[in-house]
């Protein structure tokens, strides 16, 4: 690579960069959605549209964590962002 040619790295964002804000779907809009996306995304959505578990800890939830008839999804310490375990509300 010469030394005029930019890298990968000079196109990306820094991480002090700020992004767009973030949105929130209405309900209609989030029902459009949820009917619209591949069905083995529908719980994946769900559980961050409803229960609001980052990404990163859905993405590391086993269903035997997801307490339904309790009313709630158990994170346990080893999958938390903050490191502790804490029961999420299903509604």
């Amino acid at each position: 690579m010469s030394r005029d040619q930019k890298t990968n790295a000079e196109f990306s964002r820094r991480a002090d960069q700020k992004g767009s804000d973030i949105g929130i779907y209405r309900p209609d809009e989030l029902k459009i959605f949820l009917e619209h996306i591949e069905s083995a995304f529908v719980p994946y959505i769900a559980i961050a549209a409803f229960a609001g578990l980052r990404s990163a800890e859905i993405a590391r939830l086993d269903w035997a964590e997801v307490k339904l008839d309790r009313g709630h999804i158990e994170i346990n310490a080893a999958k938390a962002k903050t490191a502790s375990q804490r029961p999420h509300p299903v509604d």
